[in-house]
């Protein structure tokens, strides 16, 4: 395993929800094993649209369509480069 898989396989449901806050996202709502909220990534306005798998470890937007890993996720926000 390398260190990124360390790193993706390391977050729990509470741990998802406090990188989100500390990204930014706010409104954090949970449906079943799901994390919900606004998209950063693109700045929209519905609560629902960002998606985080807790099961999965991955997220999407159903607006913007951005996906990817944990690691993504903080890219995307940042607007950062790997």
């Amino acid at each position: 395993m390398n260190a990124l898989e360390v790193i993706q396989s390391k977050y729990t449901s509470n741990e998802v929800i406090k990188l989100l806050n500390t990204l930014g996202f706010s409104n954090v709502n949970t449906y079943g094993s799901e994390l919900r909220a606004k998209c950063l990534v693109h700045g929209g306005n519905n609560p629902s649209a960002f998606c985080f798998s807790i099961e999965k470890n991955l997220w999407y937007c159903q607006v913007c369509h951005a996906s990817g890993d944990i690691v993504q996720l903080i890219e995307d926000v940042l607007k950062l480069d790997y």
